[in-house]
């Protein structure tokens, strides 16, 4: 059932916009290689590397290399303004590390009069690159802004254990991409080979607010073919109460097993890091719609309930754990390695 679809119930759900091109985002230009400084940017003097001290889960990091991307999209075009950078640390409080930003950033948009690119320095006032590495498992928040276009990152969020961390979430505008790698980090092609052994299965918790839509889910691999993985699906979907100006209601159970065709887990690894992808991922079950009026009417009724748990979610990864947030709400996605 695509995005912006009437729920099986009757009521609408929220569109949350659709992909250009079918899914993929409008090409602006390839994010940068994790080896390349970008033009038109002049990377702070880095600190002395702080020791780890025995209280923090990991290691410092040392500098991270990359792009980050906020697009807006509208019936008559585009626009995006995109950031490739090197982001250098500038304090340790802690086992947290700030960083900060030096690079090139590029604002564009498309639009009946044609495509139209501006450039300018970011410098390193322009954004923040926090990282807290006191669980083993460390966490993020990265911001950034470059006058006079506007922001290229607006407090996505996530976690990692390994060499990257990176997100593309489709849903409430601004989209966000963004992908960053460890400078230091060494990523050789994966020539006959690939980049990593194959695992069975992956966890994940996945997050759509805008559809009301999460789910817990047990990813089991049913087919390798040369590097890539397909998985299907276990586990239950949720089905979140939904409240609008005429009408909330809830769905009784508010959850369903998901079911192995509901949706598709796809890892390829024939890239350096490898990838993943997971389209659209809808689960149904029969249930009661309640719905409570503002003259306080409470009505039931039979109905098939419904949860668009995951669509558009990909990117590359490294380590056992990644996750990837929205600024201001949990959409978004978990990925852990099974064991």
């Amino acid at each position: 059932m695509p995005d912006g679809a009437p729920a099986p119930d009757g009521t609408p759900s929220p569109d949350a916009g659709t992909t250009p091109d079918g899914g993929a985002m409008p090409d602006a230009g390839t994010m940068p290689d994790a080896g390349m400084m970008p033009d038109g940017g002049t990377t702070p003097d880095a600190p002395p590397m702080p020791d780890a001290g025995p209280t923090c889960g990991m290691a410092p990091t040392g500098s991270w290399r990359g792009s980050a991307r906020l697009q807006w999209d509208a019936s008559s075009g585009f626009e995006y303004v995109q950031a490739e950078i090197t982001w250098t640390l500038a304090s340790t409080e802690g086992c947290v590390d700030t960083y900060r930003p030096a690079g090139i950033v590029r604002h564009g948009w498309d639009d009946s009069g044609g495509q139209h690119e501006d450039q300018a320095t970011v410098s390193p006032g322009d954004g923040t690159l926090v990282i807290d590495r006191t669980q083993a498992v460390a966490t993020y928040t990265l911001t950034g802004a470059t006058a006079p276009a506007r922001p290229w990152a607006n407090g996505q969020r996530g976690s990692f254990d390994g060499d990257v961390f990176a997100g593309l979430l489709v849903g409430p505008q601004p989209w966000p991409r963004w992908s960053f790698a460890r400078v230091d980090a060494v990523f050789p092609p994966p020539g006959d080979g690939c980049s990593e052994p194959a695992s069975d299965r992956w966890h994940s918790t996945t997050v759509r607010t805008e559809r009301f839509s999460s789910a817990e889910t047990t990813w089991t691999r049913v087919s390798t073919t040369g590097c890539v993985d397909t998985f299907t699906p276990s586990g239950t979907a949720y089905a979140h109460p939904r409240d609008f100006a005429t009408v909330d209601y809830v769905f009784v159970p508010d959850h369903g097993a998901i079911e192995a065709d509901d949706a598709t887990l796809v890892i390829d690894r024939s890239t350096a890091p490898p990838t993943f992808d997971l389209g659209l991922s809808y689960t149904m079950w029969p249930a009661e719609q309640r719905s409570t009026y503002p003259d306080g009417t409470v009505t039931t009724e039979p109905t098939v309930a419904s949860s668009a748990w995951a669509d558009n979610f990909t990117g590359p990864f490294d380590g056992d754990h990644f996750s990837a947030r929205l600024a201001d709400d949990d959409t978004g996605w978990t990925f852990t390695r099974g064991k």
